[in-house]
C-alpha cells in the first residue's frame, strides 16, 4: 500500500487536473496475454482479462480499492473547500459582475493603446511612379525631418529607410497611392506627445502636401484623359495651401500645338555693284 500511496501523492497535480475535467483515474483495461490468436481471443471474451489501472499503470485489486478510497476523500475535501468558499464570498448580482468585467477589459485596452501609441519600427521604400507610390516622414518638433537608417538592395537601385523607436515628440506620417487611378491614402502613424503639433511641424506638413499636390493634382491619366483623384485635405493637420483640381482641362489647353513663326520679309532692293578690290581679288584667283 505504501507504493500506491507514494505514487498517488507524487501525481497529485495530474489527478486534480483529471478530476476537474471529469476524466477517470482508476480504469479497467484489458491486458493482452498469450501468443496465439486463439489465446488472445479467449482472453478477450474472458472477464478476467480486464485488470485495474491507475493513471494507465496496472495495479492489484487491493491497490485499486485504496486508490478509489483516496479519490473519494480527495473529492470530499474539494467539495468542502468549494462550499466554504461560496459561503464566505458575498453574493454579487449578475449585472455588477458584468460591469466589473467590462471595466477591467476597458482598462486593459487603454493600457494596450497607450503602449501602441508610439510605434516601435517603421520601414519604407520611397517610390514615386505610376504604381505603388509611397513615402513616410518622421518630423521632429523643430520641423526638420529625421533621417532613417539606409539600406540598399538590387545593386543600390532600391533604397529602404528604417526608423526604430522614433521619439515620442515626433510626428510620423505615411502616404501612398496604389496607382494613377486610385485615391491617396494619408496615415498618421504617431502623434506627438500630448497630441499637439508645433508651428514648425505644421509648416513641414504643409510643404510635404504641396510637394505631393505638385506631382498629382490635375494630372491626366490613361488614354481617355481621366483626371487623377484629388488628394483633398491631405492629413487634415494644417490648413491647405494648394489648389484642388476637380475638372479635366480642355484638350486644346493640354495639347496646344500653336508655335510662334517668325516672318522674314523679302528684300527687293537692287543689288549694289561689286567694288574694284573685290574684282581684282577674283581675277588674281583665276590667274593661278
Amino acid at each position: 500500500m505504501e507504493n500506491i500511496k507514494t505514487f498517488l501523492e507524487e501525481n497529485l497535480s495530474k489527478i486534480l487536473a483529471m478530476l476537474r475535467h471529469g476524466r477517470p483515474v482508476v480504469t479497467q483495461e484489458w491486458v493482452k496475454t498469450g501468443s496465439s490468436f486463439w489465446e488472445k481471443k479467449d482472453r478477450f471474451f474472458d472477464e478476467h482479462g480486464y485488470r485495474p489501472h491507475v493513471l494507465g499503470i496496472e495495479v492489484s485489486e487491493e491497490e485499486a480499492a485504496y486508490a478509489r478510497q483516496y479519490l473519494d476523500d480527495l473529492k470530499a475535501r474539494m467539495d468542502a473547500r468549494l462550499n466554504r468558499h461560496k459561503a464566505e464570498t458575498p453574493y454579487v448580482p449578475e449585472h455588477e459582475r458584468r460591469a466589473k468585467f467590462l471595466a477591467k477589459r476597458l482598462a486593459k485596452e487603454n493600457r494596450k493603446a497607450a503602449k501602441c501609441s508610439q510605434i516601435a519600427h517603421l520601414a519604407i521604400t520611397p517610390r514615386y511612379a505610376g504604381t505603388g507610390s509611397t513615402d513616410a516622414w518622421v518630423i521632429m518638433p523643430n520641423g526638420h525631418l529625421m533621417e532613417g537608417s539606409l539600406t540598399t538592395r538590387n545593386y543600390g537601385r532600391i533604397h529602404t529607410y528604417t526608423w526604430v523607436n522614433p521619439p515620442a515628440e515626433c510626428l510620423v506620417l505615411r502616404w501612398g497611392k496604389p496607382d494613377q487611378h486610385s485615391q491617396h491614402t494619408f496615415e498618421v502613424l504617431q502623434m506627438p506627445k500630448g497630441n499637439k503639433l508645433t508651428s514648425e511641424q505644421k509648416k513641414a506638413v504643409q510643404g510635404i502636401q504641396e510637394n505631393i499636390a505638385a506631382r498629382w493634382e490635375g494630372r491626366i491619366t490613361g488614354k481617355n484623359h481621366n483626371l487623377s483623384p484629388s488628394m483633398g485635405e491631405g492629413w487634415g493637420l494644417c490648413e491647405r495651401t494648394y489648389n484642388l483640381v476637380t475638372e479635366v482641362p480642355s484638350v486644346e489647353t493640354v495639347y496646344s500645338t500653336e508655335e510662334k513663326v517668325e516672318v522674314v520679309e523679302e528684300d527687293n532692293s537692287p543689288a549694289k555693284p561689286a567694288s574694284v578690290s573685290a574684282l581684282e581679288a577674283l581675277a588674281n584667283r583665276f590667274k593661278k
